[in-house]
């Protein structure tokens, strides 16, 4: 069949009533007998008007109708192995690539290597493409799986993207729940949706994208640590749009007092955060990074004098602060916000100015000496 399906061309699918398609053949026929439209147009309309008494029989006559809906369903199945192709594509590159080194693929890298593209590692192509790649896939122990799985658990890197693509902001309200919901109720709401998905015809390839995303709310609520990650995830999300304004007013503020952030200007910063939710603390430290990128000086109201230049303050590699005890009064080793290792501050013995321990090189402008 050359000529388009009569279905899509009306904009119907299958099933539909035979009054509801007269009804938008008479629509579309007031479109195709506009004047004011473009000369290609005007061309094209002009061929589809040929096709009414065609459209007429098929549309009339049961067994002509019904084999316009089997090509409608091949051409759909046909459009939908073309999306699958192209979304397989780029895994079956990297399968490749491990088949060459180390020779498999390790179980938590195809379950990560799934979860960017929103396939869940049980999904009947995914495990048939393993298997057209002839890959090993290496199982871990139950160690390594607990600590690669679920304690540094990654969510894909296009989440926002397959979000937008769906039109929604987050994974709870795709699934139509709160994000205080149980997880077991989360479960089995993902998998239901994702069996709907997984099932259901869409010509308009909107099902696919919403299939993506299905799988993504299966690997992310599969257990309440990876829930953690992406609750975090949403948390911080949520931090930096309150930061963002709040730290540009502060490059401004430094900018025009030649470099330096007093302590008038620090405590006003730190109050509109905690008026936006944000804690002091983490305020403190994203200033202290800031200053600490920029090199600029900056000043508290509760501390004498530049921050970095006390012992009760730690700071990490990426700039954050902490203070050395946390709430439990216990003696903190790692950043709470990035996990890194907290070092002392140090300073440059070219100008004088604290930095990270753990940096190389003095980060005030204009001084880059050698630390160490």
């Amino acid at each position: 069949m050359d000529r388009e399906n009569f279905y899509s061309l009306l904009g119907l699918e299958p099933g539909v009533a035979v009054d509801k398609i007269f009804g938008a053949l008479d629509l579309k026929l007031a479109e195709w007998n506009r004047d004011d439209i473009p000369d290609q147009l005007r061309y094209r309309n002009q061929e589809y008007r040929k096709l009414e008494p065609l459209i007429r029989k098929v549309m009339t006559d049961k067994p002509l109708r019904d084999q316009e809906a089997t090509d409608w369903y091949q051409r759909l199945s046909h459009h939908q192995d073309l999306t699958r192709t192209a979304l397989l594509d780029p895994i079956r590159l990297v399968l490749e690539s491990f088949k060459k080194h180390p020779g498999y693929i390790p179980e938590e890298a195809l379950a990560i290597l799934g979860d960017n593209y929103g396939i869940p590692g049980d999904d009947s192509e995914l495990i048939g493409l393993i298997e057209d790649v002839q890959i090993p896939v290496k199982p871990v122990s139950g160690d390594l799986i607990s600590s690669s799985r679920s304690d540094n658990y990654a969510l894909p890197r296009r989440l926002e993207e397959f979000l937008s693509d769906v039109g929604e902001q987050d994974l709870y309200r795709f699934l139509g729940l709160q994000a205080d919901t149980a997880l077991e109720e989360l479960q089995d709401i993902s998998s239901v949706t994702a069996a709907r998905y997984r099932d259901a015809v869409n010509r308009f390839g909107e099902n696919e994208s919403r299939k993506r995303v299905a799988g993504i709310c299966v690997s992310v609520f599969g257990n309440q640590t990876r829930r953690d990650v992406y609750d975090r995830y949403l948390e911080n999300k949520e931090h930096d749009r309150i930061k963002a304004p709040i730290l540009e007013l502060a490059e401004n503020i430094a900018s025009l007092n030649s470099g330096t952030l007093e302590a008038q200007y620090t405590d006003h910063l730190i109050g509109l955060a905690v008026d936006g939710g944000l804690s002091r603390v983490d305020m403190m430290s994203d200033l202290v990074q800031l200053a600490t990128e920029k090199g600029w000086d900056v000043k508290f109201p509760e501390v004498v004098g530049d921050i970095r230049d006390h012992n009760e303050y730690l700071a990490c590699k990426n700039g954050h602060i902490s203070p050395k005890k946390g709430e439990d009064e216990r003696p903190r080793l790692v950043c709470p916000r990035c996990r890194s290792p907290l070092t002392n501050f140090v300073k440059c013995p070219g100008c004088g100015s604290q930095n990270p321990a753990s940096m190389d090189y003095c980060n005030r402008a204009g001084c880059k000496t050698p630390l160490r």
